[in-house]
């Protein structure tokens, strides 16, 4: 990872956590530990499909359902408005089987 790379992953972990800690409970019905809630990782994910590559940033949150949709959408659209549009919001994984 380039410098600059590394400086956008920094601002965007902490811009995530900046969104968390602002969220209203209230008004979330995902499964969420809020008392846990956090951003763990920063990913940068260059994908090949077909002829094609692209790039993805992603940030991984603990304690919050893999199924949480409501609350991946609200982080993503913060995260857009705050300048960081097209970051996956990505919450636990569902642990693989095998």
């Amino acid at each position: 990872m380039t410098k600059g790379e590394l400086s956008y992953s920094r601002s965007l972990m902490a811009e995530t956590n900046s969104i968390l800690a602002g969220l209203d409970s209230t008004k979330i019905h995902d499964a969420v530990n809020w008392g846990h809630l956090g951003c763990t990782a920063v990913e940068k994910a260059k994908t090949f499909s077909g002829n094609a590559t692209s790039l993805e940033w992603r940030v991984l949150i603990e304690e919050v359902s893999p199924d949480a949709y409501e609350f991946r959408t609200l982080v993503a659209e913060e995260l857009a408005r705050r300048g960081y549009s097209g970051v996956a919001v990505v919450t636990e994984r569902k642990p693989r089987a095998g």
